[in-house]
């Protein structure tokens, strides 16, 4: 594994509505944590409203939506479906370090 997922983080939501996004999310986590990674959550909720802003702030996207991934030190990596595919792929150091293309 890449030495840059200690500074990975996770944007994500276990508060959703939508069934589909908190599989997005567990399935992400889920991953990182048997590649070893040590990543960081980010839980975004209606009681933390400032994590949202923050998240969109890093991505430059005003609109962002749970979950998306970003490193410190190569920004926004992707969301959910960039990662899958970089996982299909077997890619998963590439997006990481913010080198996979898809």
């Amino acid at each position: 594994m890449a030495d840059t997922k200690e500074e990975v983080i996770l944007y994500m939501t276990s508060m959703s509505c939508s069934l589909e996004v908190k599989k997005k999310c567990q399935h992400i986590n889920t991953i990182m944590c048997s590649k070893s990674s040590t990543h960081s959550l980010k839980e975004i909720d209606v009681s933390k409203p400032g994590v949202l802003a923050t998240m969109r702030e890093k991505l430059e996207d005003p609109k962002a939506l749970p979950p998306q991934i970003y490193s410190e030190k190569h920004g926004y990596l992707g969301s959910y479906e960039k990662f899958h595919n970089a996982v299909e792929e077997e890619k998963l150091d590439e997006f990481l370090n913010n080198t996979y293309e898809k």
